[in-house]
């Protein structure tokens, strides 16, 4: 029995706990009358469905009077446990967050392009050249990611002890997430220098000069 104890794992019992819990198995008739069940885990290579006469019949052979009910498959068990809820709301909480940072990053760096206007028509009535202009715009973008993505992805990562509690046992440190998203934050953000500066480095100095 002891020997057996020992190869028996711990059991994660709740959501909150980011280690499983110790766990002590007791004879189930040392559980009082009204709260003694047991739950049976059955393994097959055939759909669940089709094992379930063959459970019954096993059932019977031990105790004719011993009911089987709820029989769920392990996904169906899975699927309707706390933890994926926590992961789905998270999941969408991320993709809304990572959209509104993308539409804002977007928004506010062309409405930097489109304030300097008057300086891009300068340059280019100074003779600058079309690609010299825009490079201007999207070296400053290449230095705020510089500052940003190293700032930005250590504090993502000092996240990291709040977050397995409710990640399932998945490691918050997912390497792919990380390239995901910093790729999508550095595509965004010169998307929204170039193309706005390019567009502004194509108007006529002296519209552009006149502008306001």
């Amino acid at each position: 029995m002891a020997d057996n104890c020992r190869r028996t794992p711990n059991v994660r019992q709740s959501v909150g706990s980011p280690d499983p819990d110790p766990v002590a198995y007791v004879p189930v008739r040392a559980e009082p009358a009204l709260h003694r069940f047991a739950s049976l885990i059955v393994r097959t290579r055939a759909s669940p469905a089709s094992v379930v006469p063959s459970l019954r019949e096993a059932v019977r052979g031990v105790d004719p009077d011993l009911p089987l009910y709820y029989i769920v498959s392990m996904d169906q068990w899975v699927a309707m446990g706390a933890p994926r809820q926590w992961v789905s709301i998270f999941g969408l909480l991320a993709m809304i967050a990572l959209t509104l940072a993308s539409v804002g990053l977007s928004a506010i760096t062309a409405h930097g392009v489109a304030q300097r206007v008057q300086e891009i028509g300068v340059r280019m009535a100074l003779g600058a050249r079309a690609p010299h202009v825009v490079w201007l715009f999207v070296r400053r973008t290449v230095v705020h990611l510089a500052i940003g993505l190293p700032i930005g992805l250590p504090a993502a990562l000092a996240v990291h002890r709040v977050l397995p509690a409710f990640l399932g046992g998945t490691s918050p440190r997912d390497p792919l997430m990380f390239t995901v998203v910093s790729t999508l934050t550095v595509v965004v953000s010169l998307a929204s220098s170039y193309f706005p500066a390019r567009r502004a480095a194509r108007i006529d100095p002296a519209i552009a000069l006149r502008s306001e």
